[in-house]
């Protein structure tokens, strides 16, 4: 890390590794060690980062987090781990031009079959979804306002973090009865938008959406890695100026979303994106770029955040206790800000990805973050206080250890 060894050029130096795109000659992963975090405050001397970068068609939130446990232990000598899947592998010989071509004619052939069953289930839902949204559009364009953070991208990045105790998100919830951990983030998020747009005169009067990922694995899919995950867009009430109010409105939009999301069926659409054929998926995109979906005319969405939830129990590397886990989001074309919301044992990490252009100031961003945490806390604190018997309702959310890890066969 470079001098003076702090936060600052932390957040530096991973956003320029994270930048470049990966090589599509070599395998869609890499791994970069980075050691002299010295000054970071909250980090003993010595210790180093694990940058891990993977394509998101070979891994998302959830199987990153499978990745990094079974990468570490669970004691400090190693002696306790977490048993891995075998995957067996034998060496055989390159394959052919003919074979390739073989290969390549009977998966295009055979994938449009395997799409009708989950496009016939989808496709009606999705159907009446869109032509709702292209109505209003069209009726009102104001409700679906352009921001910095849609259109074309630039190859630059900005990163920063923010950390916070579990149970902290958690006696925020319950200042909305029926509010989850996922929704109060939500929330944060769109109070620190809303400063750092409204700082920028740039701030609508009307609700801003989310790209939101939804998990869609079945039991026996943990453990497995690849990317099994569809969206939903809630929107997240940047119009609210009140915390709690704020909080109270993305609850009711969460779960308006995710009804819409469960009459499409979310694990249809990952189902339908995991048979496409590629040239088919390209097609797609490049409509949805053409027709400004996903340019700066009519965003489906206008920044992104994935909660991914992690280890509960310490997890070591090589004798080395890992402190924090996080999880960068890609930037590409029309999402141009990202948040990543990570746990690891009774930490909560939000942290952010964004274009360089729409976030040329990330220091102030962050503190837009940190100030929306504390106002939310702050009405938290006041809804409580008047109503103390919000703090002894039983929470719907039962935390667990990560679904990974019990599919992994965790050891004791």
């Amino acid at each position: 890390l470079p001098k003076p060894c702090d936060w600052r050029q932390f957040y530096i130096l991973v956003s320029r590794l994270n930048a470049p795109p990966l090589n599509m000659q070599r395998p869609l992963w890499e791994m970069v060690v980075i050691e002299g975090l010295d000054n970071c405050e909250g980090v003993p001397k010595g210790s180093f980062a694990l940058l891990i970068k993977g394509h998101h068609c070979a891994m998302d939130g959830h199987s990153a987090a499978e990745l990094t446990m079974g990468l570490h232990d669970l004691s400090l000598d190693g002696a306790k781990h977490i048993a891995v899947r075998p995957a067996p592998f034998a060496p055989g010989v390159s394959p052919g031009l003919l074979t390739k071509v073989s290969n390549a004619v009977r998966n295009n052939v055979t994938s449009p079959l395997r799409l009708i069953g989950p496009a016939k289930r989808a496709l009606p839902g999705l159907a009446i979804a869109l032509a709702r949204f292209a109505a209003r559009t069209v009726s009102d364009p104001q409700s679906n306002p352009v921001t910095r953070f849609n259109g074309k991208r630039s190859p630059h990045r900005v990163f920063a973090l923010k950390n916070y105790p579990l149970d902290a998100v958690k006696r925020i919830r319950k200042a909305v009865p029926g509010a989850t951990v996922n929704d109060c983030v939500l929330s944060i998020a769109a109070g620190a938008v809303r400063e750092y747009l409204k700082s920028k005169k740039e701030l609508p009067k009307v609700s801003l959406r989310v790209l939101a990922p939804i998990n869609t694995r079945t039991e026996d899919e943990f453990g497995q890695a690849g990317n099994r995950i569809s969206a939903f867009f809630p929107e997240v009430h940047t119009e609210i100026a009140d915390p709690i109010a704020r909080l109270t409105a993305v609850y009711e939009s969460t779960r308006h979303a995710k009804q819409v999301a469960d009459g499409i069926g979310a694990r249809e659409m990952t189902d339908i994106a995991l048979h496409s054929p590629a040239a088919l998926n390209m097609l797609a995109t490049k409509l949805m770029v053409q027709t400004g979906l996903l340019d700066n005319k009519a965003p489906l969405f206008h920044f992104g955040l994935s909660n991914a939830p992690g280890p509960t129990v310490p997890l070591y590397l090589c004798g080395a206790k890992m402190l924090a886990w996080t999880v960068m989001v890609p930037c590409a074309t029309g999402l141009g800000l990202g948040f990543a919301v990570t746990s690891y044992i009774d930490r909560l990490t939000i942290a952010f990805t964004a274009d360089r252009l729409a976030v040329p100031d990330p220091e102030f961003f962050e503190a837009c973050i940190e100030r929306s945490f504390k106002a939310h806390s702050a009405g938290a604190d006041k809804v409580l206080s008047r109503h103390p018997e919000l703090l002894e309702q039983i929470s719907r959310q039962q935390r667990r250890v990560h679904p990974g890890m019990v599919a992994m066969h965790k050891i004791e």
